[in-house]
């Protein structure tokens, strides 16, 4: 997945479906990656550790 600070973050174990126009990110996937997922009603944020993987 292309960010939009120019990183690339690479999923493992992905489905593609080549008609959606958006990625869906599944959170339970990333979830069993070792992610912590939150999301508030203005934002959300993936962190693994203290990383913070996307916002």
């Amino acid at each position: 997945v292309k960010m939009q600070n120019g990183n690339t973050w690479l999923l493992k174990d992905v489905r593609h479906v080549p008609t959606l126009r958006q990625n869906l990110i599944s959170t339970r996937q990333l979830g069993s990656d070792g992610c912590t997922v939150i999301f508030t009603m203005e934002s959300w944020k993936v962190t693994k550790g203290a990383l913070v993987v996307a916002r």
